[in-house]
This record gives structure tokens, C-alpha cells and sequence, in this order.
């Protein structure tokens, strides 16, 4: 009897895969049986981002971010709540789980307000005979910059 279809593992057809260290423990754990995760930072911590961004010349920089490969032993994986263990039924669900997208910040754009002040007009008004074009965007860049 076996527990997983695949053994745990996903070596399939080799014989022998190289080891890694587990990021937390510093087990060594075969490579393709080791719990692998991207861990996503920003470069810069929190606490100094303000200052970059007054000091930087730059208006709008987006800052870089930090991709660590984190691999976890199957033990520490569990511990630390990376993965959760499963019932007999729940093992042979294969479909892997919602992948979470954190919140997007909006960007106002001056076409964007412009438009959305065209459809509160055409609300008020009821009428879609106001016009569809927008204006020259040196003018309304001044009229945004007021």
C-alpha cells in the first residue's frame, strides 16, 4: 500500500536527486520532495521607503523587489502552516488552490477623470448627445493641475 501516487516525491524515472537545505531547519531534504516557495519582498523596508521617495528624483519609481526561493522540509512545511495535511479524500484532489492577488492601486490618469466627469454630466443631464471626444490634453492637464 502506498500513501501518495506519487510517493511524495516527483522524480519519476530518476534514481537519485541532489539534496537541499531546508531555509528554516537547514535539513537536507531531496530536491524534488522539498517544499518550494517564492518569497516576495520589497528591497527596501518599509520604514525607509518614504525617505527614497522624497529624496529620489524620480516621481512615480516603482521599487525593486527581492524573489528568494524558500525550500522546506516537509515537517517544517507543515509547522509553519505552508501546507496543511489532508484527509484520504483531500489527497487525491489535484487541483491546485486560488492563487491570492493582492490589492492593485488604482491610477487616476486625467483621461480616466475626464470620463468618469463625462458620465456624471450625461447622468445628470440624461442625454448621450454631450460630446464623445476628449480635449486637447495640454488644456485639461492645466485645468487637473489648478
Amino acid at each position: 500500500t502506498q500513501k501518495r501516487r506519487n510517493n511524495g516525491r516527483s522524480k519519476h524515472g530518476r534514481g537519485h536527486v541532489k539534496p537541499v537545505r531546508c531555509s528554516n531547519c537547514a535539513r537536507c531534504v531531496p530536491k524534488d520532495k522539498a517544499i518550494k516557495r517564492f518569497l516576495i519582498r520589497n528591497m527596501v523596508e518599509q520604514a525607509a521607503v518614504r525617505d527614497l521617495a522624497e529624496a529620489s528624483v524620480f516621481e512615480e519609481y516603482a521599487l525593486p523587489k527581492l524573489y528568494i526561493k524558500m525550500h522546506y522540509c516537509v515537517s517544517c512545511a507543515i509547522h509553519s502552516k505552508i501546507v496543511r495535511v489532508r484527509s484520504r479524500e483531500g489527497r487525491r484532489d489535484r487541483t491546485p488552490p486560488q492563487r491570492f492577488r493582492g490589492f492593485q492601486k488604482v491610477r487616476y490618469t486625467r483621461h480616466f477623470v475626464f470620463d468618469m466627469s463625462l458620465m456624471l454630466l450625461r447622468s445628470i443631464f440624461r442625454t448621450r448627445s454631450l460630446p464623445l471626444l476628449r480635449p486637447k490634453p495640454s488644456i485639461w492637464h492645466f485645468c487637473l493641475n489648478k
